[in-house]
């Protein structure tokens, strides 16, 4: 009898262990299957391909950049697409993977990347549904660049903003001058926009109406002698000059006065008429026109002039063209 009591719980103690061990296997085949991109969410090779080749599009990599590889025999069968890709040296590849990876919904495929060497050749593998469907090898060139422009960017208006717009347009991150007309107010902005590293341009005009800045055709040339070194004494430091040479004063006697002191001075000063205005219509015509402009300075330097409040309507736009290389500086780095 104490045998056969012995034997069942024996038998009793086997059901158990075999219970026990088909439940973690359940639970260990689910969790195996989550942990990559389910088959019913899998994407095809050609979709990543397209995904892939768009992302390098965007910022500006041309198709000669890009070349197939052989695939080895150690290359796993669901292997398609391989890839050399030759990225131009002020491109960090980094930005180009974050790019790729961001294009893909997350739980769609899984994107992995190593760098073999810093500064040298980076891996990139894509996989979906367990399998991989996608692999590129990143290298940099000294010599191959894109073609894209230099835009400088000087924004006009600015003194008329109220203190906590005036810091706003201050913490944006682009570099760009502000062009102020003299005055005591002017003054003041200046310090914040340097402090801010953005630059500051003095316009040279007849609008002026402070009475230690003011200059009109007409005025006596020592008027406008001490006028101008006013101007210059208050604001030459890091500053830059615009002589808007589509006023009176400019066609006046006194504007050669105003540039012998520029000159003596050792100031850098330039014609309003250099720069690019955009069109005013409406929101897409502005758009419109700045993306033509922008264009225009494919492979040489273009500054354009805007409001402060045109800047923040264009800011997709520069990120935009940022993208394929297109750099926005201060006006004054671009006009040199």
């Amino acid at each position: 009898m104490k045998i056969f009591s012995d034997k069942k719980k024996l038998i009793q103690l086997l059901f158990g262990l075999a219970f026990v061990l088909l439940a973690a296997n359940i639970i260990t085949s689910k969790f195996s299957r989550n942990h990559y991109t389910s088959e019913e969410k899998a994407r095809s090779s050609s979709y990543i391909n397209l995904k892939l080749r768009s992302a390098l599009t965007d910022y500006g990599i041309k198709d000669e950049w890009i070349s197939r590889k052989k695939r080895t025999r150690s290359d796993d069968d669901s292997l398609l697409y391989k890839y050399k890709i030759e990225v131009p040296n002020d491109l960090p590849v980094v930005l180009l993977l974050d790019e790729i990876e961001n294009s893909f919904e997350s739980d769609s495929v899984i994107v992995s990347s190593k760098e073999l060497k810093f500064g040298g050749p980076t891996i990139l593998k894509i996989y979906s549904g367990d399998n991989l469907k996608l692999q590129a090898e990143f290298n940099y060139r000294d010599d191959i660049k894109r073609e894209a422009g230099t835009v400088g960017l000087i924004i006009t208006g600015a003194e008329q903003l109220n203190a906590e717009n005036f810091a706003k347009l201050l913490k944006l991150p682009e570099s760009f001058s502000i062009l102020l007309l003299p005055s005591r107010k002017s003054v003041d902005l200046q310090g914040k926009i340097i402090s801010a590293q953005k630059e500051v341009a003095v316009l040279i005009s007849d609008e002026t109406t402070n009475l230690d800045y003011k200059m009109k055709a007409g005025f006596s040339s020592d008027r406008i002698r001490n006028s101008i070194r006013a101007i210059i004494s208050d604001f030459a430091q890091d500053s830059f000059f615009v002589i808007d040479d589509k006023s009176a004063l400019y066609f006046s006697a006194g504007m050669k006065i105003i540039e012998n002191e520029l000159k003596k001075a050792k100031v850098k000063f330039f014609k309003s008429s250099q720069f690019k205005k955009l069109s005013d219509k409406n929101a897409d015509g502005y758009l419109h026109s700045f993306d033509e402009l922008v264009k225009t300075s494919k492979n040489k330097k273009i500054v354009l002039q805007l409001t402060s409040d045109k800047l923040y309507s264009v800011q997709q736009e520069l990120k935009k063209f940022r993208r394929v290389g297109y750099k926005f500086l201060k006006a004054s780095v671009v006009l040199e």
